[in-house]
């Protein structure tokens, strides 16, 4: 563990060294301490254009029931789970949330990528290394059953994203709302309220950057049949 430790401070330690700080974006400005909101938090697990859930469903949901399986078995005896095992998982559960919070410091909020936020390629791992650690801790039929179903349709629906991304240059580029955005803003568009980076770049198909503190403009989503369901109005 102390090596990983070491390897992973390896960047921070040569950036110190050669340009003095220990963060090049946030010494240029690319990121702030004060972008940090409960909003872009949940949105890197659950918003439907940049989050875990709405492309990786079944690992987001099975690792959620494989952590409460273990905290019920751990309530019953907890003896029956060594204290190393404990915390590992421990670790890597704290490991998540401060991973999104680090992440919702950056300006580009609206990442530039296909598909899920950029920034969780740094989250998703650990969410596929705590199910690995917990599906190894039981030795039932059901839970082996379970974890081989999860996975066969995880990896089912990124090979299918995928496929998609690859064949369509437009599905799912980060200027437009994805599919599932795009039906729920048109049904119950009251249901999806997403941050204004995300609602104007995608809802504009805008390809830069926007400072939404500069940005006065009005923003208007509208169905096929060109009906009003959601209006992005600026403070002044």
């Amino acid at each position: 563990m102390i090596i990983s430790i070491f390897f992973a401070l390896l960047p921070l330690l040569f950036y110190f060294i050669k340009f003095g700080t220990f963060n090049m974006i946030y010494q240029i400005g690319a990121a702030n301490i004060d972008n940090f909101s409960l909003l872009r938090l949940q949105e890197l697990f659950i918003d439907l254009n940049i989050g875990v859930f709405p492309y990786l469903p079944f690992l987001f949901i099975g690792t959620l029931f494989f952590l409460f399986l273990l905290l019920f078995k751990l309530f019953k005896n907890k003896k029956s789970i060594s204290k190393d095992h404990i915390i590992t998982i421990l670790g890597l559960c704290l490991t998540i949330p401060l991973e999104a919070a680090l992440s919702t410091f950056t300006l580009n909020w609206n990442h530039g990528t296909n598909g899920p936020s950029r920034y969780n390629i740094w989250i998703i791992p650990v969410f596929i290394f705590i199910f690995v650690e917990i599906c190894l801790l039981y030795k039932s039929k059901f839970i082996n059953i379970l974890s081989s179903v999860i996975t066969i349709f995880t990896v089912i629906i990124t090979g299918c994203y995928a496929y998609l991304i690859i064949s369509n240059n437009n599905f799912m580029k980060p200027i437009y709302h994805s599919p599932l955005a795009t039906f729920v803003l048109n049904t119950y568009p009251h249901l999806y309220n997403p941050s204004p980076e995300i609602f104007i770049i995608r809802t504009g198909n805008i390809n830069k950057n926007i400072d939404i503190s500069q940005f006065n403009e009005v923003m208007v989503y509208k169905d096929k049949k060109g009906d009003c369901k959601k209006v992005y109005i600026p403070k002044s």
